[in-house]
């Protein structure tokens, strides 16, 4: 029977992450963070692969592409006209501000859970 140990990571090597300059998902469910790490490398894989693809693709879809979404963009506006909104307005959405609030908050946790308060200089120096 072959024993295989599991390497225990540090908590610091933990923190690190996949590299790239991105700390790991931490969004509380082990589903989401595979999710995530599974997304982000297929992310990187697509950024090597665009170079050999990109100028066909964009050759034969760019312009179909940019049409229908300026179809849709104007069918949406279309829809919109009658409720009394001018150029560049927005609309409240309902339960806005406590939404913005859950927001801040779920930003606020995740900065402390990645970096202990103080541990940038933030001092402009002469």
């Amino acid at each position: 029977m072959i024993v295989v140990r599991r390497r225990q990571a540090s908590e610091e090597a933990a923190r690190r992450g996949p590299g790239f300059g991105l700390p790991p998902a931490d969004t509380g469910s082990w589903l989401l963070d595979r999710v995530n790490s599974v997304l982000l490398f297929l992310l990187h894989l697509e950024r090597r692969l665009d170079p050999f693809f990109r100028r066909p693709f964009d050759a034969v879809f760019r312009g179909p592409l940019t049409a229908l979404t300026t179809k849709l963009i104007n069918w949406k506006r279309r829809r919109e006209r009658g409720d009394g909104l001018g150029l560049a307005e927005e609309r409240i959405q309902p339960d806005e501000e406590q939404q913005v609030q859950e927001i801040i908050d779920t930003f606020t946790a995740q900065l402390r859970g990645l970096w202990k308060p103080g541990g940038f200089d933030t001092e402009t120096h002469n």
